[in-house]
């Protein structure tokens, strides 16, 4: 796409399209930039939406010579223009979709009049990740956890047996929390199917990516471990089932924002669901107390089919400062806590042993030598326990520190290692993508403006290693299962203890689950707190629990 942009596109146009970004101005007039650099500043910004973009559509297409556009408006149906940049307008504001004729059209006229062709990523692709609302899994095959896994899942299923309502079960991240809680309710299902069990087990996430691959792991499990056929649903994004489809004794998983919806709407597939539910799990649980996610636990909890709830979360807590909010999280789990026992070794060390989890490598970085809060951040600091977007924003503009990030990152590419970067804001990302593509880094920005089939792109260019830098704000902390990451890079300061344990969780995973011995963690210094190592963050939330 890039040779595209770069050999078709006016000059004036992309500079003119590239200079609307705040966050990319002051680099533009520091130096001269060639038209291969303002592309890659697009592409960068934009990722694999870039031609569903209206004026991107534009720029390009009154680029091009007025007979061609004159050709796709006849097969289009569409008016012609005597002025390229006018017909450019019209045929622009056509959808991108493959429905409409657009795509096809302008890909034969760019291979025709310039010998190139759209890259088949950048083409719509609603339906190359469309997904089944529900699947059917089909048991195939016996697999076993490791024994410490193996541990957790009895010590989880004894609690299913049990007269218990609630539970948390906390696990570093990076030991599979979802395959151990997975197996335990494979198990329980396979001998509640004698007493013909027709309720529902419910997974609720916050986020889709959490959803996907919680079903990723339960389809894998199911086809090792289950017997039979068992059916999933899908209750998140645009995924929705008629109560007709909604047969019993089904995995139903969801996500909160949906299930809040769907609860306010009194939807009667929701009521259903609340009625026969019979185990609720929650991922990510020490986000219980927001309002939100707590009502629709008791909606649950407290109905009259006694639904029992699990927890899962590597941080059991939700502040290192406020001890009335960690004693409230753990009474929504009743003061149960499951977790790891290595004969009074610690945890970390006794996984790291094992090859389950990585070695991390730490390296403080000097970022911002003094940063003051404005009083209305300092009291949203005190009331949140982190910082505003408005302070992170500003943060993230400072030329010195951003030059200090990019060097890092370039530093550890040219070591073949790859990185994934935490940064302070949506701008931000995009702008440390922009500025390391155009040194010959491919990099790749995620962020929560971003659709989910483009997110799902770009992890998945990551995963296979094409990407060498993924950049992200807002996405990536939680959910992210990359085993080879060999570097997290922290650039977003917070003083939030549960979050900083879940940024650098995402580089632990060792070689037994197909990561690495070591990976290097680059802690910009201006973060609010020291955070010390991490097992103290580990065990940091250990005493409010039984």
């Amino acid at each position: 796409m890039k040779k595209i942009i770069e050999k078709v596109v006016d000059e004036s146009l992309l500079f003119r399209e590239v200079n609307k970004f705040e966050f990319l101005r002051s680099s533009l007039t520091e130096r001269s930039y060639s038209k291969a650099d303002l592309a890659s500043f697009l592409i960068s910004i934009y990722s694999f939406d870039l031609l569903k973009n209206k004026s991107i559509r534009h720029i390009l297409l009154a680029s091009m010579p007025l007979k061609v556009l004159h050709e796709i408006a006849r097969e289009l149906n569409a008016i012609e223009k005597s002025i390229p940049y006018d017909q450019a307008l019209i045929l622009s504001s056509i959808s991108w979709s493959k429905s409409s004729g657009l795509p096809d059209l302008l890909n034969s006229a760019l291979l025709e009049n310039y010998g190139l062709e759209i890259p088949i990523e950048y083409y719509p692709f609603e339906s190359q990740y469309k997904r089944l609302p529900v699947e059917t899994i089909v048991a195939e095959k016996h697999h076993s956890l490791f024994d410490f896994q193996l541990d957790l899942s009895i010590k989880l299923l004894n609690y299913l047996k049990s007269e218990s309502n609630s539970v948390m079960l906390q696990m570093p991240t990076g030991t599979g929390k979802t395959r151990t809680t997975m197996s335990a309710i494979i198990t329980y299902l396979l001998e509640e199917k004698k007493n013909k069990d027709k309720s529902y087990v419910i997974w609720l996430a916050h986020t889709e990516e959490l959803c996907e691959q919680a079903i990723n792991t339960f389809s894998s499990l199911w086809s090792q471990e289950g017997s039979g056929t068992k059916k999933i649903f899908r209750f998140y994004g645009n995924y929705h089932m008629s109560l007709k489809e909604l047969t019993e004794g089904s995995i139903v998983f969801g996500s909160l924002q949906k299930f809040h919806s769907l609860s306010k709407k009194q939807d009667e597939c929701f009521l259903k669901i609340l009625k026969n539910a019979r185990i609720l799990i929650f991922d990510e649980a020490h986000m219980a107390l927001a309002p939100t996610y707590h009502g629709i636990i008791k909606k649950f909890i407290f109905g009259s089919n006694k639904c029992q709830l699990i927890g899962l979360s590597a941080t059991p807590g939700r502040s290192s400062k406020i001890i009335e909010e960690n004693k409230r999280l753990a009474a929504i789990f009743n003061n149960n806590l499951i977790t790891t026992n290595f004969d009074g070794e610690n945890t970390i060390d006794a996984l790291r042993k094992k090859g389950i989890l990585s070695n991390i490598i730490r390296e403080e970085v000097q970022g911002l030598s003094k940063f003051e809060l404005s009083d209305k951040s300092l009291e949203h600091l005190l009331k949140y326990l982190d910082l505003p977007n408005e302070a992170l924003k500003t943060i993230s503009k400072d030329p010195k520190r951003n030059k200090l990030i990019i060097g890092k990152i370039t530093e550890l590419s040219k070591q073949n290692i790859q990185s994934l970067v935490f940064s302070c804001s949506v701008d931000h990302a995009k702008y440390l993508s922009a500025m390391l593509n155009i040194r010959g880094i491919n990099s790749g920005s995620i962020t929560s403006d971003m659709r989910h089939s483009t997110r799902a792109k770009s992890i998945q260019s990551f995963r296979d290693g094409i990407c060498s830098v993924l950049v992200n704000y807002g996405i990536l902390s939680t959910g992210f299962d990359v085993p080879n990451i060999g570097a997290i890079i922290i650039t977003r300061p917070t003083s939030s203890i549960v979050l900083y344990n879940q940024m650098i969780g995402r580089g632990l995973r060792g070689p037994k689950v197909g990561g690495n011995e070591e990976c290097r963690l680059i802690d910009v210094k201006d973060n609010i707190i020291g955070f010390g190592q991490q097992n103290e963050m580990y065990d940091h939330f250990s005493g409010y629990w039984n």
